[in-house]
């Protein structure tokens, strides 16, 4: 007869009792549901996939928190996803490189914990970086560079009927080599930019930091500079006849904007080219309450 080692059955009781210990303390460190490894939304349990996950990811920054909920997630895209109308979602320092949307109907606040040197969205290839399509009054975005990399293609942020704030964001390095790109483009809805930089974006053809083919704009504390095309670069154009004195810049320092440096690529550069509507250049009208020049100082 086969003499039993207790010895032995002891150490793995005490190896599966420390692992099984082990397990659950783990569990009850992580911050949150990270939902699936494939970057889904939380599933409502934290469990092994999100230990797993935890341990993949720690000691990184890029996680995306939507405090509202306490849940944490892989991607913005995936937070905006199972976000709920009134939520506020944080994003930690770090390179995000993907496309994301809105949801409609929804008013969803998303910001970078430190701002938009920190805080990277590169848009895919061929896309827009950022999508609203029908977001509600109230609507956020605060505290990111809005970007593709080199040699991609696609226009920073593009507004489809609705409604939302820009607030301390850059947009640049954004890329068309045919037709038009855009910093901001905007397609009906109530945009207000405030404390932005549209800067840099550029075009083989046509270049425009904001435009705006329809909806009200108000921008103010902004900079708009540098936008070129090959055959046209401009600064902020309306795609429409405007009447009376519109919402951009003010009296005080800290409304006006600064728009500047906005022309072709060849260097052909004019007060035109800055600020304009259907019918001509809008210098006249606002040269007052923003600071506007052909070249940057």
């Amino acid at each position: 007869m086969k003499k039993i080692n207790y010895y032995r059955w002891l150490y793995f009781i005490f190896l599966l009792a420390f692992i099984l210990l082990f397990s659950i303390t783990s569990l009850a460190l992580i911050p949150g549901d990270f939902g699936s490894a494939g970057g889904g939304p939380p599933d409502g349990v934290v469990d092994f996939e999100d230990l797993m996950i935890f341990a993949m990811h720690y000691g990184e920054s890029s996680l995306v928190h939507n405090i509202t909920k306490d849940e944490y997630y892989l991607t913005i895209q995936a937070a905006l996803d199972d976000a709920d109308s009134g939520d506020t979602i944080k994003v930690s320092d770090g390179a995000y490189y993907e496309s994301i949307t809105f949801p409609s109907a929804k008013m969803i606040i998303l910001q970078s914990v430190n701002g938009p040197s920190s805080t990277i969205i590169r848009g895919n290839n061929g896309s827009p970086t950022i999508n609203f399509n029908g977001s509600l009054a109230g609507t956020t975005i605060d505290g990111f560079t809005i970007t593709h990399e080199i040699e991609n293609i696609g226009n920073g942020i593009e507004i489809n009927n609705s409604d939302q704030i820009i607030n301390n964001c850059t947009i640049s390095g954004n890329f068309m080599n045919s037709g038009f790109c855009f910093g901001i483009l905007l397609n009906g809805g109530n945009l207000t930019i405030t404390g932005s930089h549209i800067s840099n974006n550029s075009a083989n053809e046509v270049c425009i930091g904001v435009f705006n083919n329809s909806g009200t704009f108000t921008i103010t504390g902004s900079t708009i500079s540098d936008n070129t095309g090959s055959l046209i670069g401009g600064g902020i154009y309306f795609d429409f006849p405007t009447s009376g004195i519109l919402p951009i810049g003010g009296d005080g320092e800290s409304e006006k904007n600064i728009i500047c440096g906005n022309g072709q690529i060849d260097g052909s550069f004019s007060l035109d080219f800055q600020i304009a509507d259907a019918f001509g250049s809008l210098y006249d009208t606002y040269k007052d309450t923003n600071y506007i020049s052909a070249y940057c100082e």
